[in-house]
């Protein structure tokens, strides 16, 4: 078997080839059945955003691809009569494809029993890495849900086994049926390809250790072990999620708690202060904290945050913030936006449906108020 691309000898069950990058196809006219049917029960809005998501062809992105295939498939497939093969795993991807889109992924490639997703392209957000680890849980969860309806049928379960990893590729043409061409860099695909055939548990996320790295404020994981990639000389670690963490309680948001003193930055205290009482006096007012990474910035609103409580006020404080994340720093409006969900107290992966009915409902009570006309 050789790569279509770049004619290279390729090893069995390979689904991406380890020296050009390109995906391995095996049926691509069965293939582009699957998409067309896809595209179809894909959302109205998502399907927009793919068409007219602005892209260079060729253009470089950094994406958090997902991939999962049947655990032990030749011992699944086995139980399930021939006839009723198509349908079941058909139903299966119609089920898991519908949980990609809610979280505005798209599905990049589909092998036999293998799915691979993309969040970051074509459509990109600033949060794709914590998307694509909450829509790999929630297919997790609903393989769960659909392994006991075949078990009771067939009398075999359904498990997955994925791994998650973000890194570069080479996005093309999107087709109509949203079909694009791809190309791994960095051997971001590489190293998803080789630990999904490496033994790691069914039924869990795997994380790569370039995707650990943007979401492990809200997780907890436990260290596999390492996968090597014999061809180009690499080693990936692995981890498996073990839960998600209340994202109140995450680092991002420094504790009230802490108590050790604030040295060295009274002056600017007694400035945020000044400013807090002419805001609890009726007047707004806007202040901006710069400095470098590590200067204290954190630390001084957190001190603010304490001395607000001694000063009288008018009403309670809201306090209301928002982060700008690093692998979002090319993305237009993305603090506003994060700023924005929460004011509205949106959590930041909510489907789109539910993103528009607390808009909506947001905008109702602000047009409440009786007008004098």
């Amino acid at each position: 078997m050789v790569c279509s691309i770049c004619n290279s000898d390729l090893v069995s069950e390979t689904r991406v080839c380890k020296t050009c990058g390109h995906p391995v196809s095996d049926n691509p006219t069965l293939e582009d059945i699957y998409f067309s049917r896809l595209a179809a029960n894909a959302p109205p809005m998502l399907v927009r955003k793919v068409r007219t998501a602005p892209y260079l062809e060729k253009e470089r992105r950094t994406v958090t691809a997902i991939m999962f295939t049947i655990a032990d498939s030749n011992t699944f497939i086995q139980h399930i009569p021939e006839d009723k093969r198509n349908p079941l795993i058909n139903q299966a991807l119609d089920r898991f494809s519908k949980i990609i889109f809610d979280y505005e992924g798209t599905i990049a490639k589909l092998w036999e029993n293998t799915v691979l997703a993309f969040f970051g392209a074509p459509v990109t957000h600033e949060d794709d890495p914590l998307r694509a680890v909450y829509a790999a849980a929630a297919i997790l969860e609903e393989v769960q849900k659909y392994s006991s309806e075949i078990e009771e049928s067939y009398h075999v379960p359904l498990k997955l086994k994925m791994v998650v990893n973000t890194g570069p590729v080479l996005i093309g043409d999107i087709k109509s049926n949203l079909r694009f061409s791809f190309q791994s860099l960095n051997n971001t695909l590489e190293c998803i390809d080789t630990a999904i055939h490496a033994a790691i548990p069914p039924c869990k996320i795997v994380l790569c250790e370039d995707t650990y790295q943007f979401v492990k404020p809200f997780i907890e994981c436990t260290k596999l072990g390492e996968i090597s990639l014999t061809d180009i000389n690499q080693t990936n670690h692995l981890l498996q999620v073990d839960r998600f963490i209340n994202q109140t309680h995450t680092p991002l948001r420094i504790s009230l708690s802490q108590h050790s003193p604030l040295i060295g930055r009274q002056i600017e205290l007694d400035l945020l202060l000044e400013l807090s009482e002419t805001v609890f006096a009726g007047l707004g007012r806007v202040g901006l904290i710069l400095g470098e990474p590590g200067i204290g910035k954190s630390r001084l609103i957190l001190e603010w945050k304490r001395k607000i409580k001694t000063l009288h006020q008018p009403s309670p404080v809201r306090w209301i913030e928002a982060h700008g994340l690093a692998f979002g720093r090319e993305l237009a409006y993305h603090l506003m936006k994060d700023l924005l969900r929460a004011t509205l107290e949106i959590p930041a992966t909510a489907p789109m449906d539910i993103v528009k009915q607390i808009l909506h409902l947001s905008l109702i009570h602000i047009s409440e108020p009786t007008r004098p006309y």
